[in-house]
């Protein structure tokens, strides 16, 4: 059975942080994201890829899902983004810290990536801190 799990997460969007140029109290949709160079290199699905935009804690994150195909012992997580028409994207590869953790999607569990199943199956958003709003 797979695993539906939450994550927070900026390490698929690598480069430096950004400013955002609205309130992140504003309503906003993927469509109104301009995603940096930096990230696109690293994320050149993420224009496509991005499912939603939410507000957590006073902080817009960009949502994607994404399929857990496996972490390595230095800290190298693979996943496979969604794609719209249920395609999904070349393996994507990142950084996570030894110790960082991914939430259940009830928030009562926390697992290593080492713990997941291949095909496991992740909410990751992308903070604003690496995007910017459209004007």
């Amino acid at each position: 059975m797979k695993t539906r799990v939450l994550t927070l997460l900026t390490a698929l969007a690598l480069g430096a942080g950004f400013a955002t140029t609205a309130s992140s109290t504003e309503p906003l949709s993927c469509d109104q994201i301009e995603w940096p160079a930096a990230v696109l290199r690293g994320f050149p699905d993420a224009p496509e890829a991005c499912r939603n935009v939410i507000v957590r804690n006073g902080v817009r994150y960009a949502q994607f899902t994404a399929k857990f195909i496996r972490a390595e012992s230095d800290g190298k997580v693979i996943v496979k983004v969604r794609l719209p028409g249920g395609h999904t994207s070349a393996a994507r590869e990142f950084f996570a810290p030894r110790d960082f953790e991914v939430l259940s999607e009830s928030g009562n569990s926390a697992f290593y990536f080492k713990e997941l199943e291949r095909g496991a199956i992740l909410d990751v958003f992308i903070s604003e801190s690496r995007w910017t709003a459209k004007s």
